[in-house]
């Protein structure tokens, strides 16, 4: 799901389920787009119009997997790029598991969710796991999707917050939370499935140590560990002007422009891209300086702030979801 803003992390999305091979249909719930988008996104993705209900975007998560029947739902976040290909997670999800990244907040569990979303059995303690990703049969669980998005309807716009999140607030996390109480509850703990976190690349940190080991073929690794999955969750986006002072050369950047330029690409967006992100060798200057200068900026932050150029509330960085946009 996107709006305007967020069109462009679709198109590089779509792009490398493409550049990995995956021919299967994509479905975007339109919350803003420009008809321009609209029409170049439609070359690869069915374009469906959101519920007339206003709701928070969070919120319409569930909409978004309903609003094409389909055998197998494959729900991934608009700034997320996939790094492998998917065949081993539809299998899964094909014999009944639901299937989804553990989250870092992989130990995330209130009694009060219980009450909350109104569960109809008990809760149990299992991993907590990213709503960024989720792949689930529609046959085996026919009305998890609904009653998912029946448990965030039951949370109002006015509780959802973007930035200074308090994680110790049982609903911080919305559509996630809610969808972490019926996996930990509805849901028969044998059939929810969640992948390890470090095939995951999610988060700054993350993703600066990510190494891109095959740049044309999307091919990542951390520690050793293929990474499946990069996940830029937080504000501003890379691809939105407002990144320009913040822009480190992580994994997920580097795919970024590899997925926005060049001839072997689904989608050749013709939508204005930010400097460091347009191809041509101009692109790449204004890539490599963006890069280097927030590079130098984190090398210089210590002694910038001895000397009061830079305030520990300014410098703090958290997370502004944990399950991106």
């Amino acid at each position: 799901m996107a709006d305007a803003d967020h069109a462009t992390g679709v198109v590089a999305l779509v792009n490398s389920l493409r550049l990995l091979g995956h021919d299967e249909s994509f479905t975007v719930l339109d919350l803003g787009l420009t008809a321009s988008q609209r029409r170049e996104l439609s070359t690869e993705c069915a374009i469906v119009a959101a519920p007339d209900h206003p709701r928070h975007p969070w919120l319409l998560a569930p909409s978004a997997c309903l609003a094409v029947d389909a055998a197998i739902v494959v729900y991934l976040d608009c700034d997320t790029l996939v790094t492998t290909r998917l065949d081993d997670i539809f299998a899964d999800a094909r014999a009944g598991r639901v299937v989804a990244f553990a989250d870092f907040l992989a130990d995330r569990w209130f009694a009060e969710w219980e009450t909350a979303f109104g569960l109809e059995d008990p809760l149990r303690r299992q991993p907590y796991v990213n709503a960024g990703f989720v792949a689930l049969s529609t046959q085996a669980h026919c009305d998890l999707l609904t009653r998912w998005s029946a448990r965030c309807a039951r949370l109002h716009d006015e509780s959802v917050r973007i930035t200074d999140i308090d994680f110790d607030d049982p609903c911080a996390l919305p559509d996630q939370d809610a969808l972490n109480a019926l996996l930990m509850s509805e849901v028969p703990a044998e059939c929810a499935v969640a992948y390890p976190a470090s095939a995951v690349a999610q988060g700054r940190d993350q993703l600066v140590a990510t190494r891109v080991v095959d740049r044309g073929g999307l091919r990542c690794e951390r520690d050793g560990t293929r990474v499946r999955l990069l996940h830029a969750f937080g504000t501003p986006k890379p691809w939105q002007r407002a990144a320009s002072r913040d822009l480190p050369r992580d994994a997920y950047l580097k795919l970024l422009r590899r997925c926005l330029a060049g001839p072997d690409l689904a989608i050749r967006t013709t939508e204005p891209l930010v400097p460091w992100l347009r191809p041509g060798a101009m692109g790449a200057l204004t890539f490599r300086a963006a890069t280097v200068w927030d590079a130098c900026r984190g090398r210089t932050r210590g002694l910038r702030r001895r000397v009061g150029l830079v305030s520990r509330r300014s410098d703090a960085r958290r997370p502004s979801r944990a399950g991106g946009s």
